[in-house]
Formats: C-alpha cells, structure tokens, sequence
C-alpha cells in the first residue's frame, strides 16, 4: 500500500475532526447515503456493483483499475478487495488517513455525540444521552475497522481529487456521495474524472451528479434509484 501525502499534519487533525463528524451526522444529509462508515452491502441495495465489476474484469488481460473516490473510511474498496483479490487494482482516495493518533481519536468519537443534528429529539429528553452514547460507540467502531482495512488496499491516497495524477488511466472510478456531488467545484472535479478514464471507462455516481456529468464527453447508460452510471465517450 503506497499513502501519498498531500495534507499537512495540522490539516488532517482538524479534518479527523471536522469532516468524519460532519459526513457521519451532517446536517441535512440522509444518514445512510452519507455515512463515511458505508459498506459494499449499502451500496448494493442501489447498484449490483459487483456484477458490474465481475464483466469488465472478464474483458481485461490485467487487474482492472478501480479508483475510490471519496472512500471515506474505505469501507467499500476493502470489501471489494477481499472479494477480487489481485484481479482489481484499487486506488482509495480520502481527506483524511484512517491511522490518526489515538489522542485524535479520541476526539473525534467525542465529537460525535449530537443526535440531534439528525434526530428530531430535544437534548433534555432522556433517550438522548442513550443516543448520543450509541453514536460515539458506532464511529469509534467504524475508525477501528478503517485502521484494519487500509492494509488491504493497494494504493491510498489523501488530498483532493483535482491534485492527483491522472497519468495512469482508470476502468472504473466509484464515487458515491463523493466529491462530485458535496464539491463546491463539481465541474473541476468532472474534468478530473475525463482526464483518468480512458474511453468505455465509467463512473459510478448519485442521481444527485446527473446534471453535472451529462453532456458531449460523458454517456448516461445506467439510472435506478439515487445510482447513475456514466460512461466515457
């Protein structure tokens, strides 16, 4: 596994803070489609994810390239990883390297205590503090897990999808809930995605992303439910 650092020290504490909390138990944002702990299991209930990897890897003579972008806690690509082995190659790209400190940590758990930026409940009322307990239980579960699953990917990278290097050409790129949908720079980050596929390449992407990506250099071939994929033309 190769970490290309992009982000000073200082940034990725105070994003351990703020952006794992935020994703977990963001305002406005459905708890389930914008859980930085997602699994492939979530995401199969939108998209038979797997079966569409299983034909392009059929198609190729070498492990397919599949880049993860916004893996969040890299839920996703580790279980991808454990069900094709060496046939896919994955790139995980987060803000944040799932190895903070344990004083971080620490913080970042307590931080998660706030069922009432998504639950319509009161602070006073009695479940809250049994809420609230259940929510730091559940992140510092899921930072765990992350800690063990970054050792399965193949590549992982920290930073922003504009600065990556686009030399080595991606089959599949999977953003779900990433940052072509939360960017304030949503056409940058198009522009980006054109630049790693190569043609017949594809992204996997919300419903949310459709306006952003249709167009002459992208095809709309697959819509059902909040899962959209496009192909590069």
């Amino acid at each position: 596994m190769r970490w290309t650092k992009t982000l000073s020290r200082n940034s990725r504490r105070k994003l351990a803070d703020e952006i794992w909390v935020q994703r977990e138990f963001g305002l406005n944002h459905s708890r389930l489609e914008y859980s930085a702990a997602r699994r492939l299991e979530h995401i199969s209930r939108e998209i038979d994810l797997v079966g569409v990897l299983k034909q392009r890897v059929a198609r190729l003579k070498r492990p397919l390239r599949f880049f993860d972008s916004g893996a969040a806690l890299i839920g996703v690509s580790a279980d991808l990883k454990k069900l094709f082995g060496d046939k896919v190659e994955i790139t995980a790209l987060t803000l944040v390297h799932p190895n903070i400190s344990t004083k971080s940590k620490r913080r970042v758990v307590r931080n998660a205590k706030h069922p009432e930026r998504f639950y319509p409940i009161p602070t006073d009322d009695p479940k809250y503090a049994e809420l609230s307990a259940k929510f730091q239980k559940e992140h510092r579960k899921a930072i765990d897990a992350a800690r063990k699953d970054v050792k399965l990917i193949d590549h992982l990278k920290v930073g922003l999808i504009e600065n990556q290097s686009t030399r080595t050409k991606q089959d599949v790129i999977f953003d779900y809930s990433g940052p072509l949908q939360h960017s304030l720079f949503a056409g940058r980050v198009a522009d980006q995605y054109y630049k790693m596929l190569p043609r017949g390449g594809i992204v996997i992407t919300t419903t949310k992303c459709i306006p952003v990506l249709k167009g002459k250099r992208f095809k709309l071939i697959y819509s059902k439910a909040s899962c959209a994929v496009f192909e590069r033309v």
